[in-house]
C-alpha cells in the first residue's frame, strides 16, 4: 500500500511539485484495494503433482535436477498462465527441507499476495500520476 511519503516523492521523483495536502487527497481517491484485488486476481497457486510436465520438462527430469524427493510438496505460482515461482523446498529453512502441502500454500499465498501488492502499489502511483499530471 502507498504511503503518502512515497507518493510525494515518487511524484517529486517525476518532476511533479505537489503539496502534500494535494498528493494525499488524490491517493485517497484511489481505490488501493481494488487495484491489489486485480493483481491478485492475475495469479493463482497450486501444490505440483509430480505428474504433470512444467513448462514442457518431463516431471522425472525435473524431480531428479532438483532433487526433489516424493514427499515434498513443490507449489507453482502463476501470473497470467506464466509460472514465476518453482518452489520445491521451505524458503525460510537453509538446505532442502520438505514443506507440507499447508505450508507450501501458506508460503506460495504470502508471495502471491507480495507480488501482487507491488503491482498494485505501480498501478496505484500510475494512476496517481496520471490525475496529478493534468
Amino acid at each position: 500500500m502507498i504511503l503518502q511519503s512515497q507518493a510525494v516523492q515518487t511524484m517529486s521523483n517525476k518532476g511533479l511539485t505537489q503539496t502534500q495536502d494535494v498528493v494525499q487527497s488524490a491517493l485517497e481517491n484511489i481505490d488501493q484495494q481494488a487495484n491489489f484485488n486485480i493483481q491478485r486476481a492475475r495469479r493463482h497457486v497450486l501444490i505440483w503433482d509430480k505428474q504433470s510436465s512444467i513448462n514442457g520438462l518431463d516431471p522425472k527430469f525435473i524431480m531428479d535436477r532438483y532433487q526433489i524427493s516424493p514427499d515434498t510438496n513443490t507449489y507453482l505460482l502463476y501470473l497470467d498462465d506464466t509460472l514465476q515461482v518453482f518452489q520445491p523446498y521451505n524458503p525460510n529453512q537453509p538446505g532442502n527441507i520438505p514443506m507440507s502441502s499447508e505450508e507450501a500454500m501458506q508460503f506460495a499465498n504470502q508471495v502471491a499476495d507480495n507480488m501482487a501488492w507491488e503491482d498494485a502499489d505501480q498501478m496505484t502511483l500510475d494512476e496517481l500520476f496520471q490525475v496529478l499530471s493534468k
